[in-house]
């Protein structure tokens, strides 16, 4: 009696996951030269099969609130972390050891930063609108991103960001597929395993066949389980989550001990601060032009630009520049100058609307008196705090 021959075992393929309370989906670090603590909000991929998965990349496609389109016609490819890392846009995913994609992080201020990264300028967004637009509002975003690597199916998911203004209460997750649709492609997948099976296995080998038809029942009714429990466990926990009040956000003076080393990108590096009501620093004013700071900078040699630029950090500015553009973030404007009316952006910075009421209705072109703090100092750009608008 010939012996039936081992299962063909299941092709590869990847599987996403993300929920606030699954370990790794919500990473706690201190971020920006601020050492600011920070969430990255993350989604997990898992290599389904024997062997690595090579050269996996992640991409967000689209964003959407409301059934209305806020960001798409285009492709972000985002990080695996740690981002920073050579292999952050092509990953090897490892059979039982997952990878975690960063999608977006909040610092504890309210700013938040996108899980793009460039070289040059660390996590930046390079697409229009800019993430203050699209995340203008409160609520529920809905994420469309998609893994893939070679020889496997990409496969594509939806996420829910909702978005209160506070890390501490902003949610990612997963969006389960409907019911039918799981309980499907569970029944599919089992069938192509019986049906390779049953082709190798010798026609007298009717109790095996048997025995993998009940299997395949098992399967489609767990799957069917698994489906329903996947809408009523998200239900349970956003239900619990509402019925508690949100955490009170961390104040502005809000710092930690030490810093992950991580860049950012002009101009949402460290500037992402509030502003107090508009005062005149207390240090005394220098007169440096902003156009003298950048180009030292950009002077240096590639491994010194981050020791010249600190030299200007905390200094003191008093500047007749133009206000060239800006950006509504929720509570605050983030303004951007230059040293004329049709010039090129050479410093900006964030103000509180309540501080100045009518600045919405500021003209491009208009000159502008600024008193403020240097952050910190780019090749590019001057970025400001603690902005105080004298004219």
């Amino acid at each position: 009696m010939t012996s039936p021959k081992e299962p063909t075992p299941n092709p590869p393929r990847l599987r996403m996951s993300c929920r606030p309370d699954l370990e790794g989906c919500v990473k706690e670090t201190l971020f920006t030269q601020d050492r600011l603590p920070t969430s990255f909000f993350r989604v997990k991929v898992e290599a389904e099969g024997e062997k690595s998965i090579k050269n996996c990349i992640a991409i967000l496609t689209s964003i959407q609130k409301d059934g209305k389109a806020k960001w798409g016609g285009d492709t972000a490819t985002l990080t695996f972390a740690p981002g920073e890392a050579p292999d952050r846009f092509s990953k090897i995913i490892r059979n039982k050891i997952p990878e975690f994609f960063d999608v977006l992080a909040v610092t504890s201020k309210g700013a938040m930063f996108p899980g793009t990264y460039d070289e040059r300028y660390g996590r930046w967004w390079p697409y229009q609108p800019g993430l203050p637009e699209i995340f203008s509002e409160a609520g529920d975003y809905i994420l469309a991103v998609a893994v893939s690597g070679d020889d496997v199916p990409t496969e594509t998911a939806l996420l829910r960001f909702s978005w209160t203004r506070d890390r501490q209460t902003s949610t990612l997750t997963l969006v389960p597929a409907s019911s039918e649709e799981v309980a499907h492609q569970d029944t599919e997948r089992c069938r192509e395993v019986t049906n390779e099976t049953m082709n190798e296995v010798s026609p007298r080998d009717t109790v095996d066949e048997e025995r993998r038809h009940k299997q395949m029942m098992r399967w489609t009714k767990i799957g069917v389980l698994l489906a329903v429990l996947g809408i009523l466990v998200p239900l349970f926990v956003t239900l619990c989550h509402t019925s508690s009040p949100p955490s009170t956000p961390a104040s502005r003076d809000e710092s930690a001990s030490n810093s992950d080393g991580s860049t950012i990108n002009p101009p949402f590096k460290s500037s992402e601060s509030a502003n107090p009501a508009p005062h005149t620093p207390s240090s005394a004013i220098v007169h440096i032009a902003p156009s003298k700071m950048i180009s030292e900078v950009a002077a240096a040699r590639p491994l010194q630009r981050s020791e010249v630029a600190k030299a200007f950090a905390g200094l003191s500015v008093d500047w007749r520049l133009y206000f060239i553009d800006g950006d509504d973030w929720g509570d605050r404007y983030f303004l951007k100058f230059s040293l004329s009316r049709h010039g090129d952006v050479i410093a900006d910075g964030f103000v509180l609307k309540s501080a100045y009421p009518s600045l919405h209705l500021t003209e491009k072109g208009t000159p502008m008196h600024v008193r403020a703090i240097v952050d910190h100092v780019t090749d590019s750009v001057v970025v400001l705090d603690d902005i105080n608008i004298l004219q």
